[in-house]
């Protein structure tokens, strides 16, 4: 892709090359659920189910932010390109973060909290920090999931359940694990700092929003002693290896 980036700005004009590239951009936000076309992801899947946390973590979203971090050499030739990644990545993280923390619906806070999450990671892969951006996308893979796998089944919820949900809550506000260690990354790579500003904006809704999603399972959700066995392992390997994202010497 380097070479092809190369010569394809070398053999066509500034204005060719700028629509090609963008048409890639736009596919990729829209896939990603990116400003302004984050509306369609609240409607798409109904949250307790297993595939959603598939969906919303490693494959349907996920594969417009896979494609940005291939097309990078492109992306690099033009300072307009990267910049206007900047842009729609932390509007979207912003917007998306607010309407979180106003919303009162499961399905819905985590919705927009995916579209929020993309967004930071396509500011990153903006600010041409792929490193970042990877372990990002990876960390939130698993905390999603977990976090998805773990909400009221029928209205009911093991105080397993609650614990992975409150272990992958604190993980996605960036309090402890893998949360911690991409966003610490990431935050730090962040030199200019009206962006950090922002950014530091998104990272207290977040934690505002995982903070009332809790308490409204808490309150609204009933407890059981019995869990679906099969279920439970499943979250105990996410949680592993969200916990293994944390370890410094990975890093």
């Amino acid at each position: 892709l380097n070479i092809i980036s190369t010569v394809l700005s070398a053999y066509t004009s500034d204005f060719i090359f700028m629509v090609i590239c963008s048409l890639f951009i736009i596919g990729a936000i829209i896939k990603s659920a990116q400003f302004p076309f984050y509306n369609w992801l609240q409607d798409a899947m109904k949250a307790e189910l297993p595939v959603s946390a598939l969906l919303h973590s490693a494959t349907l979203v996920a594969s417009g932010v896979y494609l940005l971090i291939r097309m990078m050499p492109f992306f690099t030739l033009n300072a307009v390109l990267t910049n206007s990644l900047i842009v729609i990545g932390t509007l979207t993280a912003i917007i998306c973060s607010v309407l979180a923390s106003m919303e009162t619906n499961n399905k819905k806070i985590l919705a927009y909290s995916t579209s929020a999450n993309f967004g930071l990671i396509i500011t990153a892969i903006g600010l041409e920090n792929l490193k970042a951006a990877i372990i990002l996308f990876i960390a939130h893979a698993f905390i999603k999931s977990m976090m998805f796998l773990s909400l009221p089944k029928e209205g009911k919820i093991s105080s397993a359940e609650l614990l992975f949900l409150v272990a992958g809550g604190l993980s996605l506000a960036g309090i402890v694990f893998g949360g911690y260690s991409a966003k610490e990354i990431f935050y730090n790579s962040v030199t200019y700092k009206p962006l950090l500003s922002l950014l530091l904006i998104v990272a207290f809704c977040t934690a505002l929003y995982v903070t009332r999603l809790i308490i409204l399972i808490f309150q609204n959700s009933e407890k059981v002693l019995n869990f679906n066995k099969p279920e439970i392992f499943s979250l105990i390997i996410l949680m592993s290896l969200n916990m293994h994202i944390y370890k410094p010497k990975n890093l």
